[in-house]
């Protein structure tokens, strides 16, 4: 009996473990299956963080407040673009393996090449930043950059999608084989499906717990990606702001300047002509002097109102100096008259020390050497609490 029941329970026995273990290996390739799927969903996924922080460093590169961050953006930029380029290599290499064209949708290869030209571009213009040493040349790369974004990000998008799809179809499958295989065990052998199917199936929920945190872990980066976005477009919309109120404030600052020097020039140059009339009406010498060293320091002041007035100039730097032959004995003269006075107020020692080996006549601008020298020596006398100031 014992060998009829052998005989009759053999090749059933046999059939149920060879059932069992060609299901115990189909669901290992189905589970390992999934695991690669869930590695290129977060590499897809990366794909898409990575051009979105690129786009996103390409943008604070034109607004960096200084040179370091400037220079931290471009080392980013170019970083980013590598890492990009090494992605989309590493999925375009894996779609075109045997296995993903025998068992996956054939359209998703196609999508992926329909984003190399956009790829392409983001990465050349990458690497063209970090090239850049000028921030002036970076605003055509940068809208380039945005320009091909959003056909990329589009495109991953459906390729991230398909991904999915082909993921739960894979855990769909895997299910019905799942419960099929249990029915199978059930009907035929209790014992069987205790001691065998239900430690598999712990291990399947454990598989499936997995791929449903990947899951989860990818459609909160998706969120903060989103997040990330909407930041940088209030970040635009501030800077907009921001230029225009300073466009605003420079205009009425140039405004409120020249009103200024012209309200100032008038009576400057009524001091110059009324100094010039005086100076025709010949005056005695001690006056002479006086009136001389007036009129040198309303001259020397009209200048200055003058390149205030003309206050674009000297915004954009191009403050004109002049080349003419002047007396230089004489502009030093003037300034020690100037600033004598000055110097007996506070009891101090001044006095001009001019060397005899300097030329009387050299050439250069006798305006803003006086303004300079003027300058020096006002500090020297204001700080200079007793004792003597040296004109030399």
């Amino acid at each position: 009996m014992s060998q009829t029941i052998k005989n009759k329970y053999l090749p059933f026995l046999i059939t149920m473990l060879l059932s069992i273990v060609l299901s115990i290996v189909f669901v290992q390739i189905t589970i390992d299956k999934e695991k690669e799927d869930a590695q290129i969903i977060n590499r897809a996924g990366r794909q898409r963080m990575l051009s979105q922080n690129l786009s996103k460093n390409a943008l604070a590169l034109e607004s960096a407040p200084n040179a370091y961050k400037w220079l931290q953006h471009r080392y980013k930029i170019g970083r980013l673009g590598k890492d990009l380029k090494e992605s989309h290599e590493f999925l375009k290499g894996y779609m075109q393996k045997e296995s993903f064209l025998r068992t996956k949708n054939p359209a998703l290869p196609l999508l992926f090449t329909s984003i190399d030209t956009s790829l392409q571009a983001i990465y050349s213009s990458s690497q063209q930043i970090v090239s850049v040493d000028q921030p002036d040349s970076l605003s055509l790369l940068t809208q380039n950059i945005l320009a091909h974004e959003a056909t990329f990000l589009s495109y991953m998008e459906r390729i991230v999608k398909g991904f999915e799809l082909e993921a739960n179809n894979q855990v769909d499958l895997l299910q019905k084989v799942v419960y099929g295989l249990n029915a199978f065990l059930a009907a035929m052998f209790l014992l069987t499906f205790y001691g065998i199917i239900r430690p598999m199936f712990s291990r399947l929920d454990k598989q499936n717990k997995v791929l449903t945190d990947n899951n989860e872990a990818l459609k909160k980066q998706q969120q903060r990606l989103e997040e990330q976005a909407t930041y940088i477009r209030e970040q635009n919309g501030q800077l907009v702001k921001a230029k225009k109120k300073a466009e605003q404030e420079a205009a009425a600052k140039t405004a409120f300047l020249s009103n200024m020097s012209h309200e100032i020039r008038t009576p400057m140059n009524a001091v110059i002509g009324m100094t010039n009339i005086l100076l025709q009406s010949t005056p005695r010498p001690d006056q002479l002097d006086h009136l001389k060293t007036i009129g040198f320091s309303a001259e020397n002041l009209l200048v200055v109102i003058n390149d205030i007035l003309d206050f674009s100039k000297i915004e954009a730097g191009k403050l004109e100096i002049e080349h003419v032959n002047f007396n230089i004995l004489e502009a030093c003269q003037n300034i020690y008259r100037t600033l004598e006075a000055k110097a007996q107020d506070k009891k101090l020692h001044f006095r001009l020390d001019f060397d005899e080996d300097i030329p009387n006549f050299v050439v250069g601008d006798p305006t803003r050497l006086s303004q300079i020298l003027i300058n020096l020596l006002n500090n020297a006398l204001k700080f200079t609490p007793k004792g003597h100031v040296i004109f030399q």
